[in-house]
């Protein structure tokens, strides 16, 4: 049930996201990559295992036709990293992380060109998910009051159906 609650919500926020990262991109001119506008900061914590992540404009303004390149590693990972995204939007919405710490980073290039090394500038993501101490007892209660409630309609809808007859 809780699963099912954190999927439903993950759906929720992937069809906001894409929305958002639809009318991002319309109005927005794909330029330099030079880290994540949102969410700001260093670090982001989330509760459901979803981040949007939006990039900007360099100090020296935009530039057309650039394609961007952005890559997720596990806390601890020295590998190539996992490609999250590649092309010309300034946005995009990643979901289903599991637990644990991640590291995202950008990185951009002429269409057609080659991309740089990789920068300093990365975006550290906790993903720390409800404590299960706390959800079992809730999931508990839940099922007491739904088996309450089916119980009241039948018993209920017995006594009045006794007291029609009588």
């Amino acid at each position: 049930m809780h699963h099912a609650l954190i999927y439903m919500r993950m759906q929720l926020r992937s069809v906001a996201a894409f929305l958002f990262v639809s009318l991002v991109s319309l109005h927005s001119t794909p330029a330099l990559a030079t880290g994540f506008t949102e969410p700001g900061g260093e670090s982001y914590q989330t509760d459901d295992g979803t981040v949007s992540l939006v990039w900007g404009e360099s100090e020296s303004g935009g530039a057309a036709n650039r394609v961007f390149e952005v890559r997720r590693w596990m806390s601890g990972s020295s590998l190539e990293g996992q490609l999250v995204y590649e092309g010309q939007d300034t946005a995009s919405f990643v979901s289903g992380l599991n637990e644990g710490e991640y590291s995202f980073r950008i990185r951009s290039k002429p269409e057609g060109g080659t991309y740089p090394e990789w920068g300093d500038e990365s975006l550290s993501v906790t993903v720390d998910y409800i404590d299960m101490a706390i959800v079992w007892p809730l999931m508990a209660a839940g099922s007491v009051c739904f088996v309450v409630l089916i119980l009241t309609i039948v018993f209920g809808r017995r006594a009045v159906a006794g007291k029609e007859s009588a």
